[in-house]
């Protein structure tokens, strides 16, 4: 069961960054990330959270060590700057953001649970994010 319950949380981690970029994808009516290959979903996602830290990307190296499919991804070779909040942040009520934010950290270990997520006060809150931005 141990195995069960490690699988169960690890489908909620990768959900909780599923739903992250479905809550951005309503406001713009866009892709958060477009293209096919993974290296280039990769390369988009640090040019538009930052190039992970040190300590991260080694966790990075140590899966695609792991990984065939992986192994072509260069990682750690160019040092990008976060865009989001420049790019996103009038999306979206402070609120929304914040929340958007927290459900697309790239470490999984800081990345909101799917239940805090569903009880984080964006729900409670009135809306006042303009959809016309």
């Amino acid at each position: 069961m141990v195995g069960g319950v490690r699988f169960h949380k690890l489908i909620l981690i990768v959900l909780t960054w599923y739903f992250s970029c479905m809550f951005m994808e309503l406001s713009t009516k866009e892709p958060l990330f477009s293209g096919g290959k993974e290296e280039v979903q990769l390369d988009n996602i640090f040019k538009l959270l930052g190039t992970p830290d040190t300590g991260l990307m080694e966790r990075f190296k140590r899966y695609r060590d792991q990984s065939k499919t992986m192994q072509k991804v260069p990682l750690g070779e160019k040092n990008y700057q976060p865009r989001v909040r420049e790019l996103y942040k009038a999306r979206l009520s402070d609120l929304g953001f914040e929340l958007f934010l927290r459900m697309i950290d790239m470490d999984p270990d800081r990345r909101i649970s799917a239940e805090d997520a569903l009880h984080h006060r964006y729900f409670t809150s009135s809306p006042i994010t303009d959809p016309s931005k």
